[in-house]
């Protein structure tokens, strides 16, 4: 039964990359959009890109918090990373609650959490969408 459920938790990440490797491409082709490098800096991602449009931080970073004091690790994943599961790993407080910040430029992100290879809603987000596997993302609004 573990066995089965590690498989599909491993084909819903690949799953999952493929689609944003995707609408990354296509965006490129497009000129929105151009590879986002990230830069770990303490409990702070620093999130730079390339684009003609760059979309600069502007004051404190983002903050991302997901209550599981039994989970071993969570990680942020999102378009801000091309949902790179390694990329944003979070710290866990004493109080059982996984933290980050991360500094975005104003503009609408998805993301998720991963947490023990599983995929993750944030409780506290106020705005969802539908994605290409039947699940959802959360949305956070950065503001300008």
């Amino acid at each position: 039964m573990q066995l089965a459920r590690n498989a599909q938790d491993q084909v819903t990440k690949t799953a999952h990359k493929i689609r944003h490797d995707r609408c990354r491409r296509n965006s490129w082709r497009a000129g929105a959009t151009a590879p986002k490098h990230i830069r770990q800096q303490g409990m702070t991602i620093e999130m730079q890109t390339t684009s003609s449009q760059n979309r600069q931080s502007t004051g404190s970073p983002a903050q991302f918090a997901f209550q599981a004091p039994t989970t071993r690790q969570v990680s942020l994943a999102g378009d801000f990373n091309n949902w790179d599961t390694n990329a944003a790993p979070m710290h866990k407080g004493s109080d059982g609650i996984w933290r980050l910040g991360v500094a975005l430029g104003p503009g609408r992100y998805e993301y998720r959490f991963y947490a023990d290879g599983v995929w993750r809603d944030d409780p506290s987000a106020q705005q969802r969408v539908a994605n290409a596997l039947g699940t959802e993302n959360c949305v956070r609004i950065v503001a300008a």
